[in-house]
């Protein structure tokens, strides 16, 4: 690989860096907002849709994860 493209995978990963940084701060405040549902209402519609979103999030920072340990071996 010459190193036009390995700058450009380090400035991906750069970027990839970034937004798991930031959804991480998303999974933490999902995270609370659901923590802090009183037990008698985590079973709405509400409470239900925050923890599904939760799974979601924490699937997609898995699936940066996996990329950029795969980006990492390339450099």
């Amino acid at each position: 690989m010459n190193n036009k493209r390995r700058k450009q995978i380090k400035k991906m990963i750069e970027k990839l860096e970034e937004v798991m940084q930031e959804l991480e701060h998303v999974i933490d405040d999902e995270q609370q907002y659901f923590e802090n549902i009183p037990e008698s209402l985590q079973e709405t519609d509400k409470a239900v849709a925050s923890e599904e979103a939760f799974g979601y999030l924490e699937n997609a920072l898995s699936a940066i994860e996996d990329t950029l340990e795969n980006l990492n071996s390339i450099e």
